[in-house]
């Protein structure tokens, strides 16, 4: 009897222990599922945004590069799937493993002159996922070169490698913006992008250097000889 009680809870134990194991491997933290709404996060879905579950994600501190920075989905019918949109750098920052928060900013350029064209900070982030998957899930308030301010609910997911994010996927949710000219999405709307090539290389600042511009420079003037001959 007392070796049938002995193996009893040596199975409950054991079955315990890979149930906790499992867990850590699917779902969310409650602060995502609190930052997050489900119908936000289901409208990313639907327009093809990958998300990664889990409680034991990789580091992902840095700044990466989106480029080109194409539009994969939209819920938006008028939208131009496969359009290119400004280059993105994108940091993730003070990340904590206890409470799976992480801070977020990012700045984007015009692809034809390297101008700043949008730029926006993280006001609550939080990271799940896996091994070297992750998805990080903030709320961001921005503004754009033309004084345009807005907030949405953004996710951005991928493969952490050793030189840079394999396959960044990135959505938003419009939640709010004050756009007296319309010329933002409206609010409900969910747009996803892609890194073209799927390699966002690490870079050590949001702020684009003189070669940089340069190499902007150098491409619009190599297209106009182009366009003479």
């Amino acid at each position: 009897m007392k070796r049938l009680s002995f193996l009893v809870i040596a199975i409950v134990i054991c079955v315990t222990t890979s149930c906790k194991k499992e867990n850590s491997n699917t779902g969310f933290s409650q602060d995502i599922k609190d930052l997050v709404p489900s119908e936000a996060m289901n409208a990313m879905r639907q327009n093809g945004m990958t998300i990664y579950e889990g409680m034991k994600p990789p580091q992902i501190e840095g700044i990466y590069l989106s480029s080109e920075h194409i539009l994969f989905g939209s819920s938006d019918k008028d939208d131009v799937i496969g359009k290119r949109y400004a280059d993105y750098r994108y940091q993730f920052f003070e990340q904590d493993v206890t409470d799976l928060s992480v801070k977020t900013s990012y700045k984007g350029y015009s692809t034809e002159d390297g101008s700043l064209v949008d730029q926006a900070s993280g006001l609550g982030s939080f990271i799940s996922g896996n091994g070297n998957f992750f998805s990080v899930f903030s709320e961001e308030h921005g503004e754009t070169s033309e004084g345009v301010t807005y907030t949405w609910l953004a996710i951005y997911s991928g493969e952490i490698t050793e030189d840079g994010i394999k396959n960044l996927v990135n959505s938003f949710y419009m939640k709010d913006k004050d756009d007296p000219y319309n010329k933002l999405v409206d609010i409900g709307t969910v747009r996803v992008f892609k890194d073209k090539d799927g390699v966002s290389e690490t870079k050590g600042s949001l702020r684009i250097s003189a070669e940089d511009k340069q190499d902007f420079a150098n491409k619009i003037f190599s297209a106009k000889r182009m366009g003479e001959k």
